[in-house]
């Protein structure tokens, strides 16, 4: 289920949030647009892409595998 605020601005239909195959196909038609941005950084879709691919690379590469409950700690 989505998470109760916006994840991404402009999802569909006033979504909160949108499905993985959604975002892969905005990335792959919209590379330069704004998927993130706070404290002056923004980050278009193709990077947000990219970042995500590599993460799902690496934890492949530790064993984890789909189903999996993960955890992410990311600095503030």
């Amino acid at each position: 289920s989505c998470p109760p605020t916006p994840i991404l601005e402009g999802a569909p239909h006033g979504e909160s949030c949108w499905p993985l195959v959604q975002v892969e196909e905005f990335a792959r038609t919209n590379p330069n647009a704004i998927a993130v941005e706070g404290r002056g950084v923004q980050i278009d879709f193709r990077s947000l892409w990219n970042h995500a691919r590599a993460i799902a690379a690496e934890l492949r590469r530790r064993g984890v595998e789909a189903g999996d409950c993960i955890a992410l700690h990311l600095p503030r």
